[in-house]
C-alpha cells in the first residue's frame, strides 16, 4: 500500500501544473458561444440518449467480451478501429489498478465525473447548462468542448449526454452516451458531422491472493462519426477526425484515471493525517495532566 501510494504522488505533479495551464486557456472561452447547425429539437436528443441508457448493462457486457477487457486484470490501454455498416467505429479503451475498495474507487469516478471532468488538461468545456438537477446516480448535461490533440490540433463539439451509475452486488457501472455536433475541425468551420458516443466505467474488485484490496477502473470509449448532407471531402473529413478522436480520447482516458487516483490519494493521506494528529493531542493532554503530580511530589 505504502509504496503505490508513493508511486502515484510522483505522478500527480505534472498533471496538476496541467491543470493550471488549462485554467488559464479556460478563461478565454467563458465568453464563446457554442451555437449548434443542428435542426433536432434538444429534448428528442435527450429522449433518445435515456432510451439508450436502458440498455446498457448489456450493452457493457458485450463490448467488454468482444475488445477483452471482461478478461484483462491489470493496467492496459489500446485501441481499436473497425470498419462497420459502412462507417468508421473506434473503441479505446483502458484498465487501472488501484489499491482502494471499491467503495472508495467508485465513489471516486462518480465525484471526478460530476466535478473533475471540466479540468482534463487539453479538454475545455464551456458554456455547460445542466439539463435537470444532478442526483447520486444521474448527470444530465449540454456544453461547448474543445479538445486540443497532439501538434496542436484542435476541435470543438457541442455535446449532449446523460451519466448514469449502475450499482450491482459485483461491481459499479457507470454508462453514458453521447450525441456531439462537431463546429470546427482543425480551426476551420464545420458543418455536418455528428458523432455518437457510448461510454462506460466499470469498477469492480481485483482478485487478489494475497488477501490485499484492490480495485480495477475499466474505461471503453465507443465512438462512431457520421457525415451526412451534402459534405466536400467526406474521406478526408472522416480519416482527420478519427485520427485527432483516437489521440484525444485516449488521453482523455487516462488523464481522468490519473486524476482519480489523485482524489484517492488525497483521501488518503488525509486518514493518516488524522490520527497523527491526533495521537499528538492525546500526548499533549497527558502532559498537562502530569505537570500537578509533579508539582505536588516537589
Amino acid at each position: 500500500m505504502a509504496k503505490s501510494l508513493e508511486k502515484m504522488l510522483t505522478k500527480r505533479t505534472s498533471l496538476r501544473v496541467m491543470e493550471s495551464i488549462q485554467g488559464k486557456y479556460l478563461t478565454s472561452l467563458q465568453h464563446r458561444k457554442p451555437t449548434s447547425t443542428e435542426e433536432e429539437d434538444e429534448a428528442a436528443i435527450f429522449a433518445r440518449l435515456e432510451k439508450e441508457l436502458e440498455t446498457a448493462l448489456d450493452e457493457v457486457d458485450v463490448v467488454f467480451e468482444a475488445n477483452g477487457l471482461a478478461r484483462m486484470e491489470k493496467t492496459y490501454a489500446d485501441a481499436q478501429v473497425r470498419r462497420e455498416d459502412g462507417t468508421i467505429v473506434m473503441e479505446i479503451f483502458a484498465n487501472k489498478v488501484v489499491p482502494f475498495s471499491v467503495e472508495a474507487t467508485s465513489h471516486a469516478v462518480w465525484e471526478h465525473f460530476v466535478h473533475s471532468m471540466d479540468h482534463i488538461p487539453s479538454r475545455f468545456v464551456y458554456q455547460k447548462q445542466l439539463k435537470t438537477e444532478t442526483t447520486d446516480d444521474t448527470l444530465m448535461e449540454s456544453f461547448g468542448l474543445e479538445l486540443v490533440g497532439s501538434r496542436n490540433a484542435t476541435a470543438a463539439f457541442r455535446v449532449r449526454q446523460i451519466r448514469r451509475k449502475f450499482v450491482q452486488p459485483h461491481r459499479v457501472v457507470i454508462a453514458w452516451p453521447m450525441y456531439s455536433e462537431a463546429l470546427e475541425l482543425s480551426a476551420e468551420p464545420t458543418k455536418g458531422v455528428r458523432l455518437h458516443e457510448k461510454c462506460f466505467t466499470v469498477v469492480k474488485a481485483l482478485p487478489n491472493a494475497s488477501g490485499r484490496r484492490g480495485a480495477l477502473i475499466q474505461s471503453c470509449y465507443v465512438l462512431r462519426p457520421e457525415i451526412y448532407g451534402h459534405v466536400a471531402d467526406r474521406e478526408r473529413i472522416l480519416t482527420t477526425l478519427t485520427d485527432f478522436l483516437l489521440d484525444s480520447v485516449s488521453h482523455t482516458i487516462s488523464s481522468s484515471h490519473q486524476m482519480i487516483e489523485n482524489y484517492l490519494l488525497d483521501g488518503a493521506l488525509r486518514f493518516r493525517a488524522e490520527p497523527i494528529a491526533l495521537t499528538q493531542v492525546a500526548d499533549q493532554a497527558e502532559v498537562v495532566e502530569d505537570k500537578p503530580l509533579l508539582q505536588q511530589q516537589e
